[in-house]
């Protein structure tokens, strides 16, 4: 594989953890703003429908993204 290939490659993967991390970050700040903001209580701000549709929407996209990423550079690394 050539350095462009695996530069490629670690920016794909970084890409696809930022997204994840920015999925689990918006989860404990939603939270967090509910209960310091909105009067309401830790077990309803963590239990919004709403914010675990657009929570999980996010993190199985940057999960997935990165699983294929890195199946996808083993198959570049075996196929030399």
């Amino acid at each position: 594989m050539t350095e462009e290939a695996k530069k490629r490659f670690f920016l794909g993967k970084m890409v696809f953890i930022m997204i994840l991390i920015l999925g689990v970050g918006l989860y404990i700040t939603w939270v967090l703003i509910a209960v310091i903001y909105g009067k309401v209580g830790w077990v309803d701000a963590m239990t919004d429908i709403g914010l675990y549709a657009i929570t999980i929407v996010i993190v199985l996209f940057g999960l997935f993204g990165f699983l294929l990423y890195r199946a996808r550079e083993k198959d570049a690394i075996n196929e030399e």
